[in-house]
C-alpha cells in the first residue's frame, strides 16, 4: 500500500484522501504528465477474484467518456496490489456539504441533474454503477459542478453478482444505499442506480438517511420492506409533490421507478417549480403527465396522494 512522501508505481504519493470499504485514495504527483491525479488502490487482503474483477471493472468504466464522470486514465497492478489512477478534483464530496447542512431544493436540483446525466452515460453504454452516494459524488470547490467518481464496483447490466453482496467482509453497494434487488443477488440494471439517486435525493434534502436502523441487518429490511419517509416531515418547506419524486425513485419493485435516473433528474425539476406560487395548474398538470410518463407512478400506493391532488 502506497505511503504519503514515499514513490510508488511512478508516482509521487502526496497524501491519503479517502479509505472505503474496497481501498485507498491518495492524492499524488505525476511526474510524466505535470499533473495531480487521484490513485484509488485496492485493499491488499483482497482475494485474486477481487482483483481481477476490479481491474476488468474499472477498465470497463475507463471506456466511459462524460464531464460529470471522474476520468480513469489508468488501470494497472504495482507490488500485486491493483490500482486506477483518476482526475484529481479539488473539493469535497457531498457527504460534506450535506454534513454541514441539508441542501436547499435549487442546489440539490442542480446536484441531481449532473449526477442523473453522468449514469445516464453509464446506462447507455450498458453499465450500472452500484453504489451510487453522496460519498461517491465530488463536489468542485470553484464552483457548482459536481462529478460522480467511484466506478469500482460497475458492473454489466442483468448480470448477477456471483459472489453476493459482500465477498471476505468487502461491501459491493453501501447499506444505507442498496435496491432490494441488491440485497436479494438479482439483476440489476439502470433502476438500481434510481434507487440509489433517490437515497442520494433524501439524504440531500434532510441531511440524514432514509433508514438509518440501528444495526446493516435492520437497514436492509427497511429497504426490502418499508416505504421511504417522507421528505417533508422532516422538511415541511418543501412542496408534498418532492415526497413523491422520492417514493417514485424508491419504489420496491425496479419496474415502479423512474425508467431512466434522467426521467428522475426532470421530474425533480418540476417539483422544484411546482414550489414556487407562478407556477399555476398547468404546472402541476405538467407534473403529473411526467410521473405518468416517467415511470410506474400510478401503480406505486406510497404516491397516489399527489395524483389525487393533482386531478
Amino acid at each position: 500500500m502506497p505511503q504519503p512522501g514515499a514513490e510508488w508505481a511512478g508516482f509521487h504519493i502526496e497524501s491519503r484522501i479517502g479509505v472505503g470499504g474496497s481501498g485507498q485514495v491518495f492524492a499524488a504527483w505525476d511526474p510524466g504528465l505535470e499533473r495531480r491525479v487521484a490513485i484509488k488502490v485496492l485493499d491488499p487482503d483482497a482475494d485474486d477474484v477481487a482483483k481481477q474483477r476490479f481491474l476488468r471493472e474499472s477498465k470497463l468504466a475507463g471506456g466511459l467518456d462524460h464531464p460529470r464522470i471522474v476520468p480513469i486514465h489508468r488501470a494497472d497492478t504495482f507490488e500485486d496490489s491493483p490500482f486506477i489512477v483518476m482526475r484529481f478534483v479539488a473539493g469535497g464530496d457531498l457527504r460534506a456539504e450535506i454534513a454541514a447542512g441539508p441542501l436547499t431544493l435549487e442546489r440539490a436540483t442542480s446536484v441531481i441533474g449532473q449526477v442523473a446525466g453522468a449514469l445516464d452515460r453509464a446506462h447507455r453504454a450498458g453499465l450500472v454503477h452500484r453504489d451510487v452516494k453522496p460519498a461517491n459524488i465530488l463536489c468542485a470547490d470553484d464552483g457548482d459542478d459536481v462529478y460522480l467518481t467511484d466506478f469500482g464496483i460497475t458492473r454489466a447490466m442483468e448480470q448477477a453478482p456471483a459472489d453476493g453482496l459482500t465477498v471476505t467482509g468487502q461491501t459491493m453497494a453501501s447499506p444505507h444505499y442498496a435496491s432490494p434487488e441488491q440485497l436479494r443477488g438479482e439483476a440489476l440494471a439502470a433502476p438500481t442506480d434510481v434507487y440509489g439517486l433517490g437515497c442520494t435525493l433524501f439524504e440531500s434534502l434532510t441531511g440524514r438517511v432514509p433508514f438509518p436502523g440501528e444495526t446493516a441487518h435492520q437497514v436492509a429490511g427497511d429497504h426490502l420492506h418499508r416505504p421511504p419517509p417522507f421528505v417533508t416531515e422532516l422538511r415541511p418547506d418543501l412542496d408534498p409533490s418532492v415526497d413523491d419524486v422520492v417514493a417514485t425513485a424508491m419504489a420496491k419493485d425496479p419496474a415502479e421507478r423512474f425508467r431512466t435516473t434522467r426521467h428522475l433528474a426532470e421530474a425533480l425539476a418540476l417539483a422544484h417549480d411546482l414550489g414556487h406560487p407562478a407556477f399555476g395548474h398547468a404546472g402541476e398538470a405538467a407534473l403529473h403527465a411526467a410521473m405518468r410518463e416517467y415511470g410506474g407512478f400510478d401503480h406505486n400506493a406510497q404516491t397516489l396522494r399527489i395524483v389525487t391532488r393533482l386531478e
